[in-house]
């Protein structure tokens, strides 16, 4: 709350255990909490405004229909000013105008989400503010100043980007990237992080793909900036692998963006590959700064990212592209990826292995399944492994149920089709090695898929190592876990794939990854 430094505002509560959320004003030196705002039915999420008052609310109803409930006046009552299907091209709020009574909402225009004008007095769409011809606006950015204004819009080609339509700002941001891309001698990505009150000094976040963040304090007024933190220290370019856009075609012709790591000092023909598969599926990869992927190269490993069909931020037809596609054309633009990766002599098609996490997960245990004679070992972290599992989890799956129809399935009569595209109900189909990893209190992808998943494996007599993370969410939240599953991650792969071996191979699988 920007007049309240002692008091911040929390949502409480969660509506997928049968509470909608509320807010809540809490002392951050007392503890002592006070109600701000109560829960409504449908509410999921509350939005607060630059002065530090509920505004705004998105709901979705039992008929899955989306909801803004919005006021104009910070003491009025809430209206619903947009409906519409869950599923849909509709209006979706992105944030505050200035004007109380005005918001910036999403939708399509030519394929791509634009940034418009919303009237809440009106409840109708108004004026075009920010549109893009290749990829998808995504957020807003406002002013340093805390007054709310907006100065920018966020959106990502192969990197993160910012429209200005503040000149200032945008003088601004193109001289620390000059001078900072300057200091660290190639192009960096900057990014506001925090900032004073009256926004005179702000933190910055700098990195690359080869450049692990630094912060920087950045003073305003006199135009200095300061180093803060290094955030991995000793290492910097001459250490680590550049990160370059290449473009896949897929069997049916769609064009897939994909991003590809090549290990430094190596000789860039027929190197160890793991196609590192990102979450979601409704997520993205980019060139930026990504340990993950430095960690690979680091270890000799070529790493190839697909956007495949469903990756978000491409536009409206590629989204939809991978809707009810788990395991199947998602999976293919994978394994078309890969097999791009053979036919250019990139990757040795005996030394492959496929990894990912949550979603990306699944799909490293479905290409397992679907392509066992390409990969050569198959990793995977929190992943779901029985996608009608999955959806019956109420508790565990957090998207309204229109999402899961539409996106994924489990319509009436959709059974077998989700029953076929679940590694779970083919572990006996893996011929590879197999390393899971999940934590025990997963809120988003229930520790049972990877529990069921290791038995199913051992049952059927295959190759397959489980490591489960006590006290651990859907990711890391302890350095020690971390620390312990990427350890093990590594040695699992170096000793299927012999990223050192200078040449030595996995025992052939008669050259069928290289075929169509």
């Amino acid at each position: 709350t920007p007049d309240d430094p002692e008091h911040v505002l929390p949502l409480f509560n969660s509506p997928y255990q049968g509470e909608w959320p509320d807010v809540k004003r809490l002392n951050v030196a007392t503890g002592a909490l006070r109600p701000a705002q109560a829960g409504k039915p449908s509410v999921r999420r509350w939005y607060a405004d630059a002065a530090g008052n509920v505004r705004a609310g998105i709901g979705y109803r039992p008929d899955d229909t989306y909801e803004l409930w919005a006021r104009i006046d910070p003491e009025a009552d809430f209206e619903v000013a947009i409906r519409h299907a869950a599923i849909s091209n509709g209006e979706t709020f992105l944030g505050f105008h200035r004007d109380p009574a005005k918001v910036y909402v999403a939708k399509p225009k030519d394929g791509r989400d634009a940034v418009y004008e919303f009237d809440l007095r009106e409840k109708k769409l108004g004026e075009l503010v920010f549109a893009h011809s290749e990829v998808d606006a995504e957020s807003l950015l406002l002013a340093p100043s805390g007054d709310g204004r907006v100065i920018g819009f966020r959106y990502t080609t192969d990197s993160p980007q910012v429209h200005f339509i503040d000149a200032a700002a945008a003088a601004e941001h193109r001289g620390l990237i000059q001078a900072l891309s300057a200091e660290y001698g190639q192009a960096v990505q900057v990014f506001p992080i925090s900032r004073s009150a009256n926004g005179a000094r702000e933190i910055v976040h700098v990195s690359s793909d080869t450049q692990p963040p630094v912060y920087y304090l950045f003073d305003r007024t006199t135009k200095q900036l300061f180093a803060l933190i290094e955030e991995r220290p000793g290492l910097g370019p001459a250490r680590l692998s550049p990160t370059k856009r290449v473009t896949v075609r897929a069997r049916d012709g769609l064009s897939i963006p994909a991003y590809l790591t090549l290990p430094r000092g190596r000789d860039p023909k027929r190197v160890p590959l793991i196609a590192l598969v990102h979450g979601g599926p409704w997520s993205r990869d980019l060139i930026q700064w990504d340990p993950e992927v430095q960690l690979f190269a680091s270890r000799g490993f070529a790493v190839l990212q697909m956007n495949f069909r469903g990756s978000t931020g491409l536009g409206v037809a590629h989204l939809q592209a991978g809707y009810r596609e788990w395991g199947q054309k998602i999976q293919d633009d994978i394994t078309d990826g890969v097999k791009w990766a053979i036919a250019e002599g990139i990757a040795d098609p005996n030394r492959i292995g496929i990894y990912g996490a949550s979603f990306g997960g699944y799909s490293a245990l479905a290409g397992a399944v679907k392509t066992p004679e390409l990969y050569r070992a198959s990793a995977a972290y929190a992943a779901v492994t029985d996608i009608e599992l999955m959806l019956n989890e109420d508790r565990w799956y957090d998207q309204p149920y229109e999402y899961a129809e539409t996106m994924v399935g489990g319509e009436r009569g959709d059974k077998e089709r989700l029953r076929a595209a679940s590694p779970l109900r083919h572990a006996a189909e893996i011929r590879v090695p197999v390393l899971l990893g999940h934590g025990v209190d997963d809120p988003t992808v229930h520790v049972r898929q990877s529990q069921r998943m290791a038995r199913a494996l051992r049952e059927a007599g295959k190759d397959v190592a489980y490591l489960e993370f006590p006290d651990e969410v859907h990711g890391f939240l302890l350095e020690a876990n971390r620390i312990r599953w990427y350890e093990a991650l590594i040695a699992f792969f170096e000793k299927h794939l012999a990223p050192s071996s200078g040449g030595a191979s996995a025992p052939s699988a008669g050259g069928e990854a290289a075929g169509d």
